[in-house]
């Protein structure tokens, strides 16, 4: 997971989406099999408990998905604070197909050029 953790350095959009789709099946995974476990130890999905543990789960990830946002708004060369305006829906499509900076920009390199430039060959079909 190469800097999933970290809001240094910027993301384009294909890899944000893909980000972004990474930590939804991680939390879904983890919901599924928390609720696995309660339901074998004798819970039922109308349990508070249940409830509590998969919304504890879901809280757990959105710093992760943050970082992410943070990355893709400095990519469009504005301030990180800027990802806090996510909570509304509409505007987390922004970020989805505005296109980056191209070229070297206040918060890095540009995340396309440096891939091209190690050689590494990287699908982002929405860059």
């Amino acid at each position: 997971m190469e800097n999933w953790f970290s809001i240094e350095g910027r993301i384009g959009r294909g890899k944000f989406f893909l980000r972004n789709l990474g930590i939804f099946a991680i939390t879904m995974v983890l919901c599924f099999l928390a609720g696995a476990a309660l339901a074998l130890a004798g819970f039922t999905v109308d349990d508070r408990l249940a409830n509590g543990v998969s919304g504890a789960i879901e809280l757990a990830m959105i710093p992760v998905w943050l970082m992410q946002a943070i990355k893709r708004c400095l990519d469009m060369n504005i301030s990180g604070l800027w990802s806090l305006l996510l909570m509304l829906p509409v505007v987390s499509l922004v970020l989805l197909f505005v296109p980056g900076t191209r070229g070297p920009n206040n918060y890095g390199a540009d995340p396309q050029r440096a891939n091209m430039l190690m050689g590494v060959a990287v699908a982002d079909p929405l860059s």
